[in-house]
């Protein structure tokens, strides 16, 4: 019953890098409106999830339009086991919403609550959670997020970036751009 669902091997990749920068190396930035376009596969959502906290023994697993996460364990420090959460992802307010459909500590169903509890311990300026409603809301004060969709496995966000929160230097760089680049 609470033995591993899936083979998950400690984190093996690089954590030198800041959230922001892995999502901008998986942007297609439109200048002249500054959409951007990100798509996110399993391998750059586990360096997200590695850049953004101390959890080395996980698997994140896009499958059927769904967020999986595996995280190992140890029950009552001896017994391996496995975390599993189901989420859901979706735009809400300008921020990504990842939604708590199912937690499961090997085969055995956990209460949402019980894990949204857990997860609020690990809040952020970027990371807020919301134990009643199963809510884990990522926000970004500069992106705006307006659609969230899967393809082939792939988590693709669609946003745009809010100039007027941006440092007055970068601002002046992007006008600086869009007068060469769109004329």
């Amino acid at each position: 019953m609470l033995t591993p669902e899936k083979k998950v091997e400690p984190y093996s990749g690089t954590v030198d890098r800041s959230a922001q920068d892995i999502l901008f190396q998986s942007a297609k930035v439109n200048i002249s409106d500054l959409s951007a376009r990100i798509r996110i596969d399993e391998n750059r959502l586990d360096e997200l999830i590695a850049s953004t906290n101390q959890v080395k023994d996980f698997k994140s697993e896009i499958k059927d339009k769904k967020v999986n996460l595996y995280v190992n364990t140890k029950v009552l420090d001896i017994v391996p086991s496995q975390y599993k959460l189901i989420l859901d992802a979706y735009p809400q307010q300008n921020n990504l919403i990842l939604k708590l459909n199912e937690a499961y500590l090997g085969r055995v169903k956990l209460a949402n609550k019980t894990v949204m509890s857990v997860l609020k311990q690990h809040e952020s300026q970027y990371v807020t959670i919301d134990e009643d409603q199963s809510l884990i809301t990522v926000k970004n004060p500069y992106v705006m997020v307006k659609n969230v969709d899967f393809e082939d496995d792939v988590l693709g966000i669609f946003a745009y970036i809010d100039k007027s929160k941006l440092p007055t230097s970068i601002q002046k760089q992007i006008d600086s751009l869009k007068n060469i680049l769109v004329q």
